[in-house]
């Protein structure tokens, strides 16, 4: 009986170790298992490096045979894959290159250069040698209004309505046949702009170009209307479908002040007497570029006495104009020149006391004031082209309309 209790007793205790034990090593197999599924599910996986991009800022004196082979790059390959959109010999100083490599690479695989605001030039290295591509930013154009008005200078009152430099630039430009914004310019004088405004990922970039421009400066009034020709050529009118493109520009410098009017009796800084003062000096740094006015031929291109270094212009009949005290002339004798075309740089030649241009206009070969002259206006649309545009009209003005009324507070 002993014998049979003591064996019953050591199979009670063997079963219930074996138990355990298997209890245990199912426990652990369970772990080692949702380990693995665990492993499986968040490998270790490294992640890889990013590429390195370097950037190239071209200095006085570079050229694009210099540039490149810097990072091991074959000059005439990267040219040539480009050339239709742009020739990268033409190098500016300041312009930049953006090289990428990839992790442990000695030679790039990727360039990109800006080429404007809002366009990069991309160029990619592939099996079959190196491609490009004009990578240009997609905005959504939405409309807006903006206004403004002077009250101690344009380029204030413009910037604390919202308006950057280059918008300024491009108002002037519209107008620059017009109004002389270096000088014609009042205090209370107003601007009111139909613009489009570039949108990108829901946020506001910038304004894009004026569809409509009201300026009012000394009670008088400008409207400039953007529109497409049949030609698919676009340009500024009036609200006749007269061309805002003059053939003369109001000024030779795009901005600048003026120092001394045109006075017949104006008494001289150097000469010390009365003597006629048969132009116009606009004050400016040496080296600022001087432009034709206008269309025209070349008659004088050299040294000339008290005005230094000087340029005379014969344009359509009966206009001439001449640029005086320049420190260097781009233009010779006998040349034909375009309106806006750099026909020097302002300079302190001759008799001069400091850096200035003179600019002086002849009508029938008589002096006159280049800042009251009335130039010949544009040409006005005609046919399809004056249909379409009164379309263009009504629908731009409409919306101008719109937009100013909800810009402007509700009087109580």
């Amino acid at each position: 009986m002993v014998i049979s209790a003591i064996f019953t007793l050591t199979m009670i205790i063997g079963y219930r170790t074996f138990v355990k034990v298997q209890l245990s090593d199912s426990a652990e197999q369970i772990a080692q298992t949702e380990q693995v599924n665990e492993s499986s599910e968040l490998p270790n996986t490294p992640i890889p490096p990013e590429p390195e991009w370097r950037t190239y800022t071209v200095q006085k004196g570079d050229v694009l045979g210099t540039v490149l082979p810097k990072f091991g790059l074959n000059t005439n390959e990267i040219r040539n894959s480009a050339i239709e959109i742009i020739d990268l010999a033409n190098l500016r100083i300041g312009q930049e290159f953006r090289f990428q490599y990839m992790p442990n690479a000695e030679t790039p695989n990727e360039i990109q250069v800006p080429l404007g605001e809002d366009d990069t030039l991309i160029i990619k290295k592939s099996e079959s040698g190196w491609t490009a591509i004009q990578e240009k930013i997609a905005f959504d154009v939405h409309l807006g209004y903006r206004t403004f008005q002077v009250e101690t200078s344009l380029w204030q009152a413009a910037i604390d309505a919202g308006l950057r430099a280059r918008d300024i630039a491009q108002m002037a430009e519209v107008l620059q046949y017009d109004i002389d914004f270096n000088t014609e310019i009042r205090k209370g004088a107003t601007a009111e702009l139909l613009v489009e405004e570039l949108w990108e990922d829901g946020v506001m970039k910038k304004l894009g170009s004026p569809l409509v421009l009201l300026f009012t400066n000394s009670n008088k009034e400008y409207q400039a209307i953007r529109f497409t020709n049949t030609r698919d050529v676009t340009a500024y009118y009036d609200n006749d479908g007269i061309s805002r493109e003059s053939p003369f520009l109001r000024s030779p410098l795009a901005f600048s002040r003026v120092t001394s009017n045109f006075n017949p009796k104006r008494f001289h800084p150097i000469y010390k007497t009365r003597r006629p003062h048969n132009g116009t000096d606009f004050g400016a740094k040496t080296g600022t570029p001087v432009r034709s006015v206008a269309d025209g031929v070349v008659t004088y291109a050299g040294k000339n006495g008290g005005h230094g270094n000087f340029v005379k212009i014969k344009h359509v009949s009966p206009y001439e104009t001449s640029y005086s005290h320049l420190s260097k002339i781009s233009v010779k004798k006998g040349q034909r020149v375009k309106k806006g075309q750099v026909v020097g740089k302002v300079g302190t030649t001759g008799a001069s006391t400091g850096p200035h241009l003179h600019y002086q206009v002849w009508k029938n070969k008589r002096y006159v004031d280049a800042m009251k002259v009335k130039f010949p206006k544009g040409k006005k649309l005609s046919g399809a082209d004056l249909t379409s545009f009164k379309a263009k009209r009504s629908s731009l003005w409409a919306d101008f309309e719109r937009l100013k009324s909800e810009a402007t507070p509700a009087t109580p």
